[in-house]
């Protein structure tokens, strides 16, 4: 537990220099580290015995296909496809356990849907981090929301959670531990409304909506590497962070929920 909030707290320092301190090149820099070890770990999740080349050079190759994306602009594309993602996460649940998970049935179709999870969450990124007057603000509440729905639905499921929520794809998530992820930035939000919280742009009653919808989509992220790392027979997605696992373990949420948190941005500035 000690391993884990340490590494939890120089995540959240270098987090936050990175967003609001660094230089945008130094952003770049980063987000790209990030995508290259998330796709690293990803063809693992599909293959478990890949060798490391196999796994870089399909690093390598999404590094590629998001700087053809950043040169023809498809980022509101890209956003687009990843709010499927949910749906997509529902109908490859139906497969399991009969049936082998889709990434899984063949390694063409693992190395599209590592894409079709990656790109869109790394669009989103870009585009709020370097299209958006906004984007750094709103970028910090949706990642907020989404860790505190985390928190919140770690510490009720261990205080009350009884009645499983998924149990043949993560046993430790419980109905009760729903309810949580719902309380907690529901509760964030409640109190940023007693000190007037101005929401960046944003009105707080749309940062209320935004929470409740993002919620059960950072649920449905968070289960869905789990489903991957179950029919893998893995742990975590990788070691490279002490106490939490890999890069994909911390994201998981985020790879649903930021796609379909610009979305939702966009439908309510309108």
């Amino acid at each position: 537990m000690l391993k884990r909030i340490i590494t939890g707290i120089i995540l959240v320092t270098f987090f936050l220099w990175t967003l609001l301190k660094a230089p945008p090149i130094v952003l770049w820099g980063v987000l790209l580290g990030i995508l290259l070890l998330s796709a690293f770990e990803w063809r693992r999740l599909i293959q478990p015995t890949v060798g490391l080349l196999r796994q870089g050079l399909y690093a390598v190759m999404t590094a590629i296909l998001m700087a053809l994306v950043c040169v023809n602009n498809l980022f509101d594309k890209l956003v687009l496809v990843g709010a499927f993602l949910p749906l997509l996460a529902l109908l490859d649940f139906k497969r399991y356990p009969q049936k082998v998970a889709i990434g899984k049935h063949s390694l063409g179709i693992g190395y599209l849907l590592g894409w079709v999870l990656l790109l869109p969450f790394f669009s989103s990124l870009t585009y709020l981090l370097f299209f958006e007057v906004f984007g750094k603000e709103w970028l910090l509440v949706g990642i907020a929301i989404v860790c505190l729905s985390d928190s919140g639905a770690y510490f009720m499921g261990r205080w009350i959670g009884k009645h499983k929520l998924a149990p043949h794809i993560s046993p430790g998530k419980t109905w009760e531990g729903v309810l949580g992820a719902f309380l907690a930035p529901t509760l964030a939000l409640g109190i940023a409304s007693l000190f007037h919280w101005s929401g960046a742009g944003v009105s707080l009653f749309h940062w209320f909506i935004i929470s409740l919808i993002l919620v059960p989509v950072g649920i449905l992220g968070d289960l869905y590497e789990s489903y991957y790392k179950r029919s893998s027979g893995l742990k975590d997605s990788g070691s490279l962070l002490p106490g939490h696992g890999g890069i994909l373990d911390r994201l998981d949420a985020l790879l649903f929920a930021i796609p379909f948190f610009v979305l939702l941005l966009k439908v309510f500035l309108k």
